[in-house]
């Protein structure tokens, strides 16, 4: 048996399951419905009676995703396990459906889990939730199961220690309104890819709280909302429980609308973990990005939003690395010169069974525009091939190899230009050899999928 529990408390009150209560007309409880909609997911508790007040179904995950809707009037509740072993609890009330879906190479099938006394299988993994067609009446909660929110007790082992919060990728919304995002108990985080809250074009009514947000090497840090949320609960603030905020990977966080607004507002509150540590408000230690001009008030500072593209190519490289440019594997980049210079690629590759040594070497010219920096204009100029296989070696122009040995040189790069938001827009390359002809490649720009230009 599944114990129903009760979420954590941000600074005692922030991400409470009762404030489902307030979106519920009292005594409007209907005979349960089929709340798994697709996927893999099997309803193992109905019209349960929470200490809390409210009434909810119980879905454990079977599978790697599973899309659910709650009954009127009540709440149903996703259950599966993290990355860190702990039991996360994924809630849902009102109108939309809800989806969970683990990200596939952090799946495991299911399991009893390690750090509870628990009789139960669960499936575990990094989840992403998607909210569809939410409206005002739409809430969200997400919280570990730990000492301070359990009602049994006995799940815990004596000496078993936690990591007490529910690690998230990315909870993304889709529908003109949403009542509340609750998610004080939750680290959001990935090693690629986009993560956070992406709802930029849903108005958030009540409360947006988050328990932490760090995004990994290549990943792009999201708290976009829609443009002019009320966030009534908190002066149109959202919630930061606990966390810093803080990006090792030195990535602004995307507070833009799909209107290209930041938000107004963050601050910081207490927050509270599940095994009962309490976390202090923090300084937030980030910078933020948005498509338009403007700022956001830091606990109550006034900070300006930067655009999504950095001034420098020297920082755009500090901020995403050489994997920004990938030249195929094997291979090496140097780039030197600043906004304006020259740039050398070695590497290894195969040609009809012989080992080939290549040497690229040009210029390349890197300029940041745009209202508030989101057009980026990126040009290279392939002047010179150095070849050798076995006894041949090869050395002219680009062009002249291209038209002998097409397939020898399988040059990429990762680019993009005209941003909608920090994880989307569109690319324009251009290439020019020596002669004088270009060619140009365009396409849209998705971190999740990652967009390669093909040049020879």
């Amino acid at each position: 048996m599944i114990t129903p529990i009760h979420s954590p408390a941000a600074g005692r009150a922030f991400i409470s399951s009762l404030v489902f209560l307030l979106a519920l007309a009292a005594g409007n409880i209907a005979s349960a419905q089929t709340n798994v909609k697709s996927g893999f997911g099997t309803v193992v508790l109905e019209n349960q009676n929470h200490p809390n007040g409210n009434i909810y179904d119980q879905v454990l995950m079977t599978g790697p995703t599973v899309t659910i809707a709650a009954d009127p009037g009540q709440v149903v509740r996703v259950s599966f396990l993290d990355e860190n072993e702990d039991i996360v609890q994924v809630e849902f009330a009102g109108a939309g459906s809800m989806t969970v879906e683990l990200d596939p190479d952090t799946y495991r099938g299911a399991a009893l889990p390690a750090r509870y006394n628990q009789n139960v299988r669960y499936v575990q993994g990094r989840p992403t939730i998607r909210v569809q067609n939410a409206t005002a009446d739409s809430f969200l909660t997400v919280f570990s199961v730990g000492r301070a929110n359990a009602v049994n007790p006995t799940l815990f082992p004596a000496g078993m220690t936690y990591d007490a919060m529910a690690d998230v990728r990315l909870i993304e919304v889709h529908g003109a309104e949403m009542g509340a995002i609750l998610t004080g108990n939750v680290r959001y985080g990935a090693p690629d890819g986009a993560t956070g809250i992406q709802a930029p074009d849903t108005a958030v009514r009540h409360r947006v709280v988050v328990g932490e947000l760090t995004a990994g090497n290549l990943a792009v840090p999201l708290l976009r909302l829609g443009s002019g949320s009320p966030l009534q609960w908190d002066g149109g603030a959202v919630l930061v429980a606990g966390g810093r905020l803080l990006q090792d990977n030195r990535t602004p966080i995307d507070v833009g609308s799909g209107a290209g607004t930041p938000l107004t507002a963050i601050r910081s509150v207490a927050g509270r973990k599940s095994n009962d540590e309490m976390l202090p408000a923090a300084a937030l230690q980030a910078q933020f990005a948005s498509r338009n001009a403007g700022g956001v008030l830091v606990n109550g500072i006034a900070q300006p939003t930067r655009g999504y593209v950095p001034e420098s190519f020297d920082e755009l490289l500090a901020e995403a690395g050489f994997e920004a440019f990938d030249f195929g594997a094997g291979t090496s980049t140097r780039f030197s010169g600043g906004n304006n210079g020259t740039y050398t690629v070695t590497g290894d590759t195969w040609v009809e069974g012989d080992a080939v040594h290549f040497v690229v070497s040009g210029s390349y010219s890197y300029s940041a525009g745009g209202a508030n920096r989101n057009v980026m204009t990126f040009s290279v100029t392939f002047d010179r091939v150095y070849l050798r296989s076995g006894g041949v070696v090869f050395d002219d122009t680009v062009q002249h190899m291209a038209e002998l040995v097409e397939e020898v040189l399988p040059a990429r790069i990762t680019a993009v230009a005209d941003f909608a938001s920090a994880v989307s827009g569109t690319a324009t390359m251009t290439v020019r050899y020596t002669d004088g002809s270009q060619d140009v490649a365009g396409g849209v720009f998705d971190l999740d999928r990652e967009l390669d230009f093909q040049f020879l």
